[in-house]
């Protein structure tokens, strides 16, 4: 049991490293003009924060570069102000984030060594983490734009991450990726063979 907790506890935290390296590697790369702007005017009051709230926030409201038209009823008033929105229409970007996302969470789901329910809980618990940190942020350095603030800021920006931001596609594909590297994991990694379901019966 122990063990099986220390594999989690490894895969979480790669995942979650994995996953925002990444991203901080490929910033340079983003040239939504927006995204850009707001990143250094947030860098030039809360330092690296402010960066990593940006990073988050393409991490995890992936849809503002979804390739098709819907207003996105944000809760956070500082996005409407400096217009970022779904008006982007990024495919690749949008593509991307995602692969991002498969790539981090297969890296921890294979270090967990523990098959495909091991590896898409470290998947889930990064991605809920990760949002737990953007909503923290949010909650921090934004505080009081458009009249909310603090903790209720804190819960709608959570749950607007995950039901509006992504539609779930950023849990759904971190999972995929997390049982699919799970299973390499166990596969590669250790000596133990994953039974058959005639083995699993017996």
């Amino acid at each position: 049991m122990f063990r099986r907790l220390v594999a989690l506890l490894a895969g979480f935290i790669t995942t979650s490293f994995t996953i925002v390296i990444l991203m901080i590697i490929l910033w340079p790369t983003i040239n939504t003009q927006a995204l850009i702007d707001v990143n250094n005017t947030l860098t030039q009051s809360h330092g690296f924060g402010g960066h990593l709230w940006v990073i988050l926030l393409m991490l995890l409201v992936v849809n503002l570069f979804i390739p098709f038209k819907f207003t996105i009823p944000t809760p956070i008033e500082f996005m409407k102000i400096n217009n970022i929105n779904n008006s982007f229409g990024n495919f690749g970007l949008y593509a991307l984030i995602l692969f991002v996302w498969f790539v981090g969470c297969f890296a921890g789901g294979m270090l967990t060594r523990g098959g495909m329910w091991t590896g898409s809980k470290s998947a889930t618990l990064s991605y809920l983490f990760l949002d737990l940190l953007f909503s923290a942020i949010t909650a921090s350095i934004l505080s009081g734009f458009g009249g909310i603030s603090g903790f209720a800021l804190f819960l709608a920006t959570f749950f607007f991450s995950i039901f509006i931001g992504s539609f779930l596609f950023v849990g759904i594909i971190g999972a995929i990726g997390g049982a699919l590297g799970g299973i390499v994991g166990k596969l590669v990694l250790t000596n133990e063979k994953i039974p058959t379901k005639g083995q699993t019966e017996l």
